[in-house]
C-alpha cells in the first residue's frame, strides 16, 4: 500500500480521535492533508428539563449533604451526527452534563453523567446522519457531592470578603447550574474538521439552594415571664382535717393570656389540670386548696406549665395534722378498663374473598380522683388515637379511633393486630399505666344466605338484622366494653331478665322518634321465631308503650327487637336487643319447657354494661 493511502485509511479508522484533536489543537488538517478538509457536525442538546428542588444542608460552619427530599434532574437530549456525503455513522455515546453557572456565562468545569447517557451502534449499511432523543436521570446521590462542594465553594468566596459564618449561614442562598449535553461520535470515510459547538436553543439551568442554618433563629421571648407560689398545710376544721393550700402568681409577656399547668410535688405526684388568665396587666393570682393525709407532715409542691414551657419554683410546707384522710394522690391517673377493636362494615375484595379494609379501636379508662394526661393507643406499634383526658373519681372516658387493615402479601386470609393503650402523665414524658390486647381478623368468602334459623325474615339472631346485608350487619353491631354505654344509646331497660309485666321501657330514645318492634320466640337453644301475633304492637314512639303479656304464649324464653325507624332506603342503624323469660307461660306444639334446676334466681351483674357499635351485644 502506498504511502498516501494509507495515511487515508488511518484517517478514515480514526476519525473519533482525530476529530477530538482538532477540537483542542486545531491540527487535523495537518494530521490528514492527503483528504480535502470538509466540516462534520455532531451535536447533543437538552430539550427538556424538569425544576427539580435541591437543597444542601450545614453544620453552622460548611455546607454537609443533600437532603433527602431532594429531587432527581430529568430531562431530554437530542443528538444530531451528520457525515457529509461519504461518511458514515458507526457508533456514538452521548450523556448529560452538569455544571455550575457564574452570572449567565456557560461553566467553565463540567461534571460528566456517563451512566446517565445512552449510546448506539449501527449495522452496515450505516445512516450518513442520524437524530436521536433520549431521557436521562441524575439521581441525588450522584449529584450530591457536586452541589456540596460549590456551596462551599460559595461560603468560602464570602469568607474572603469579611464575613463570618453566623452571617454566611444566616440565609438561604442560591446557586445557579446549568444543564448539557455531550456526544462522541465515531464515523467513516475520509476525515473532515468539526467546527465549535454551537449553543442551540435556550439554556437550561436549575437552582441549587445553600440552606440557611436553623438554629440561627432567634429565640422567642418566654409567654409566661414569671411565677411564683406559697404553700401552708394545716387543720381544716376544730375536728383537725388536714389541708394544703396553695397561693402562685403568673405574669406573662402578654396581657390576657391563658395559662394551663399542673402542681407537681417532691414524690412525683400531679394534679388536675389547672387554668388561669392574666389581666390586662399581664398577671393574676390564683388560691388552690387539696386534702391531705395527717401523716403528711412535710414537703415541697411547685407549678410545671403546659400550655407554655415554665416552672415555679419549689414551695416547702409543714403541717400538724391528727386526722387522716385521702391524701394529694387522690390525683391518680385513671385506671385502663379495656381494649377493644372490630372490623368496620368497609369490605376489599383480596384473593376471591371479602376482608375488613379497616378497624376501629376503643379504650375505655375509669377515673380515680381528679387528673388530666394523654391516652394513647398504637396498632403494631403505629399510633393510631392520641387524647387529652381530664378524669374525674369514678367516671368513665372512652376514646376511639380507625386503621386501615392491610392484605398485600397476605396469603391465609387472616391476620392478627397487636393494640397498645398507654396512659401517660400531663407532661407526656411518663408512662402510667399500659393495657395491650391482640385482636383478629380474618377474610370471608361470599355468602348468599338462605332461609335459616334465627330472626326476623329468616335472618340469623347474631349480629345481622333483618332486611340487612352482612356487611351492614357488621357495622351495626356491638360489643360490651367495661361498664360505659358508647354510641348508640339505645338500650333495653324493660322486658329484661325475668318478666311480670308488659311494659317496654328505653334508655337513649328520643320522644318524637318511631321505633319498630319485633318480639321472637324462642323455639329451641339459640334459635328464635318470629311472633306475628296481632295483639303484639309493631310500632312505638318515644321510651314507653306496653303489651298484653297473655300474646306471648308458647315458650318461655322470648327475645326482643328495637330498631329506629330510619327514612326509605337507609339501613337500621339504631338497634337494641333484650333476651327475657316469662314465668308459667304454656307451651304448644312439640316445644316443652326445659325442666330448671332448683337454685337460686340469677341476680342482675353488678356493673353496668356498655355498648360498642361494631360487634356482638352481651345478653
Amino acid at each position: 500500500m502506498s504511502g498516501d493511502l494509507l495515511s487515508a485509511a488511518r484517517c478514515r479508522q480514526n476519525r473519533s480521535y482525530f476529530a477530538k484533536a482538532a477540537v483542542f489543537a486545531g491540527a487535523l488538517g495537518a494530521v490528514c492533508t492527503a483528504w480535502p478538509a470538509l466540516a462534520d457536525t455532531e451535536s447533543a442538546d437538552v430539550v427538556s428539563t424538569n425544576v427539580p428542588t435541591i437543597i444542601v444542608e450545614n453544620n453552622g460552619s460548611e455546607y454537609t449533604h443533600v437532603t433527602n427530599s431532594s429531587q432527581s434532574i430529568i430531562g431530554e437530549i437530542q443528538v444530531k451526527i451528520d457525515a457529509e456525503v461519504t461518511g458514515r455513522v458507526k457508533s456514538f455515546e452521548a450523556w448529560p452534563m452538569l455544571g455550575p453557572l457564574k452570572g449567565t456565562n456557560l461553566a467553565k468545569s463540567w461534571e460528566h453523567f456517563k451512566d446517565s447517557g445512552y449510546s448506539k451502534s449501527y449495522s452496515v449499511p450505516r445512516p450518513k446522519s442520524v437524530t436521536e432523543s433520549f431521557n436521562f436521570e441524575i439521581k441525588r446521590q450522584e449529584y450530591a457531592d457536586l452541589v456540596v462542594a460549590v456551596c462551599n465553594i460559595h461560603a468560602d468566596k464570602l469568607r474572603s470578603q469579611g464575613k463570618k459564618n453566623s452571617e454566611i449561614f444566616s440565609k438561604n442562598r442560591t446557586v445557579a447550574f446549568a444543564v448539557e449535553g455531550t456526544v462522541d461520535a465515531e464515523l467513516t470515510g475520509p476525515e473532515r474538521v468539526n467546527p465549535p459547538p454551537v449553543a442551540i436553543g435556550p439554556l437550561y439551568t436549575l437552582s441549587v439552594t445553600c440552606k440557611r442554618d436553623d438554629a440561627l433563629d432567634p429565640v422567642a421571648a418566654p409567654q409566661v415571664e414569671g411565677a411564683y407560689m406559697q404553700a401552708k398545710a394545716g387543720p381544716k376544721d376544730l375536728r383537725g382535717t388536714c389541708e394544703l393550700e396553695l397561693n402562685g402568681s403568673v405574669i406573662t409577656r402578654d396581657p390576657n393570656t391563658e395559662v394551663r399547668f399542673v402542681y407537681v410535688d417532691d414524690k412525683g405526684n400531679v394534679s388536675d389540670l389547672k387554668t388561669v388568665t392574666t389581666s390586662g396587666e399581664a398577671n393574676t393570682t390564683f388560691k388552690h386548696k387539696f386534702p391531705i393525709s395527717a401523716k403528711h407532715k412535710s414537703g415541697k409542691i411547685r407549678m410545671v406549665g403546659q400550655s407554655h414551657p415554665f416552672f415555679s419554683n419549689w414551695a416547702t410546707f409543714e403541717s400538724d395534722c391528727s386526722e387522716q384522710v385521702d391524701d394529694i394522690k387522690t390525683v391518680l391517673p385513671p385506671k385502663a378498663v379495656s381494649v377493644e377493636a372490630y372490623a368496620t362494615a368497609d369490605n376489599v375484595v383480596h384473593d376471591g374473598r371479602n376482608c375488613p379494609a379497616k378497624a376501629k379501636v376503643w379504650g375505655v379508662l375509669k377515673g380515680r380522683g381528679e387528673a388530666s394526661g394523654f391516652v394513647i393507643i398504637r396498632a403494631d406499634g403505629k399510633l393510631k388515637v392520641q387524647e387529652q383526658f381530664q378524669a374525674k373519681d369514678g367516671k368513665d372516658i372512652v376514646v376511639q379511633g380507625e386503621h386501615a387493615l392491610s392484605w398485600e402479601g397476605n396469603q391465609t386470609g387472616k391476620q392478627s393486630v397487636d393494640y397498645r393503650m398507654d396512659i401517660v402523665d400531663a407532661g407526656g414524658a411518663k408512662i402510667l399505666e399500659t393495657m395491650e390486647k391482640s385482636v383478629n381478623f380474618e377474610c370471608r368468602k361470599p355468602q348468599v344466605t338462605g332461609a335459616v334459623q334465627g330472626g326476623p325474615g329468616g335472618l340469623t339472631t347474631g349480629n345481622q338484622q333483618w332486611g340487612q346485608s352482612p356487611q351492614a350487619a357488621q357495622q351495626n353491631a356491638q360489643v360490651a366494653v367495661g361498664d360505659l354505654a358508647i354510641h348508640p344509646n339505645l338500650a333495653i331497660l324493660a322486658p329484661k331478665g325475668r318478666t311480670r309485666r308488659g311494659q317496654i321501657r328505653l334508655s337513649g330514645a328520643k320522644p318524637g322518634d318511631t321505633y319498630v318492634l319485633t318480639f321472637m320466640r324462642g323455639v329451641a337453644p339459640n334459635q328464635y321465631q318470629e311472633e306475628k301475633s296481632p295483639q303484639l304492637p309493631r310500632r312505638m314512639t318515644g321510651s314507653q308503650a306496653s303489651f298484653p303479656l297473655a300474646a306471648l304464649a308458647g315458650s318461655r324464653r322470648w327475645l326482643l327487637y328495637v330498631c329506629r325507624k330510619e327514612p326509605a332506603g337507609q339501613p337500621n342503624r339504631f338497634c337494641a336487643k333484650s333476651k327475657f323469660e316469662i314465668g308459667g307461660a304454656k307451651t304448644t306444639g312439640t316445644q316443652q319447657p326445659q325442666p330448671q334446676p332448683q337454685t337460686k334466681p340469677q341476680q342482675p351483674p353488678s356493673t353496668k354494661v356498655f355498648i360498642i357499635p361494631g360487634v356482638d351485644n352481651p345478653n
